[in-house]
């Protein structure tokens, strides 16, 4: 018996030493996996900026025999080269680096619009589309009737699918100046329902280089024909080009039963921006109809929107929303009766009154104005 358990020991310990030398294996190939796949990693990305550096020489050659010769006009097998990802790199670098010393370099796109239009409208991969947009964006080209054929292209690639090229193809035309195609664009996208961040669209109208009055005019144009996310984008644009030529349009939106709730706030937002005693009436008058509704957004935006005006009749709206259902009307309400520093008489209302949490909440507000102040 006691040779049987001596063997079974012997086994037992043969099996755990077997066991730490397969995780020693393991972690050793791991190990060397992870090398492996950095040398190639770093291999491929050697290869790539060398082929790409080769690539680039080879266009400014190109375009330094056209600067030389004194024409622009290129072969068209020199543009289908283009078709190559690296290629199209390539002639984006190479063409920002000779713009600096050669300003006749825009002829480049000029002489050669109609074949490099053609070779956009060709491309099948939504990375190469993305990028032939991106590039057109970093060629400042603002002349739209030089380029026309480069705004039809990027029209077309608002229809495809990729995000990517459509913010691209947004940005390029964004970036050539001529505000009837940002109408356009728009228009195409809300008729094919295509969403699109409001964020997005607010931050890239203004990067418009040409007239930001003017596309604001032929946007309000076309204001009626566009979907939600696009009225947010226009409005917020208005606002944040402190343009409120079109507030008389927006304060008679905010009176219409079909309005949205996004819609509605952005408008609110906007009218705040000016001072005036129509814009504070159509601000006052969303408070009043909808600080008790389930659609509470536009009253908070409004509660908030109401401190330049502090008359005797907004005092008395912004008390009554302090009995409000919805935390934030009330909240909002609160602090924009402090930030008026309304009477005792008004204060005394609301401590005599049987809402506890709007006396709670104005004292709170009140107290934390005093504090600040020292």
């Amino acid at each position: 018996m006691p040779k049987l358990f001596d063997k079974r020991a012997d086994i037992g310990k043969y099996m755990s030493n077997l066991n730490i030398l397969s995780m020693l294996l393991v972690y050793i190939a791991i190990a060397m996996s992870i090398i492996i796949s950095h040398i190639f990693i770093g291999y491929s990305i050697k290869n790539y900026e060398n082929n790409l550096t080769r690539k680039k020489k080879f266009w400014l050659n190109v375009f330094s025999e056209c600067k030389n010769s004194g024409t622009y006009l290129l072969k068209k097998g020199l543009i289908k080269k283009l078709k190559d990802a690296t290629m199209l790199e390539a002639f984006s670098d190479a063409y920002n680096e000779a713009r600096e010393d050669n300003s006749d370099i825009k002829r480049i796109l000029y002489d050669n619009r109609a074949q490099i239009a053609e070779l956009g409208s060709k491309l099948r991969s939504n990375t190469m589309r993305a990028f032939f947009a991106y590039m057109l964006t970093g060629f400042d080209l603002r002349k739209p009737i030089d380029h026309q054929h480069f705004d039809d292209i990027m029209l077309r690639y608002l229809s495809y699918g990729s995000v990517y090229v459509r913010e691209n193809a947004l940005l390029a035309l964004l970036s050539f100046g001529n505000e009837k195609k940002i109408a356009e664009a728009f228009i195409s996208l809300s008729e094919n329902n295509i969403y699109h961040s409001e964020k997005l669209l607010g931050d890239d109208l203004l990067k418009f280089t040409g007239d930001q009055a003017k596309l604001a005019e032929e946007l309000m144009d076309v204001f009626s024909k566009l979907n939600n996310c696009f009225k947010v984008a226009v409005i917020n644009f208005l606002r944040y080009t402190g343009n409120h030529n079109y507030d008389i349009d927006f304060r008679n939106m905010l009176d219409s039963s079909d309005i949205s709730i996004d819609i509605m706030c952005c408008i609110i937002r906007l009218l705040a921006k000016f001072y005036s005693l129509q814009n504070g009436e159509a601000i006052l008058k969303v408070l009043e109809n909808n600080y008790n509704s389930e659609n509470w957004e536009p009253a908070a935006v409004a509660a908030s929107s109401l401190v330049p005006y502090d008359f005797d009749n907004v005092v008395q709206a912004l008390i009554g929303a302090l009995n409000s259902k919805t935390w934030y009307v009330r909240a909002n309400s609160a602090k924009s009766l402090a930030a008026m520093r309304i009477s005792d008489a008004y204060i005394f209302k609301v401590i005599c009154g049987n809402d506890r949490y709007a006396m709670e909440k104005l004292t709170y507000e009140l107290s934390k104005m005093e504090v600040d102040a020292v």
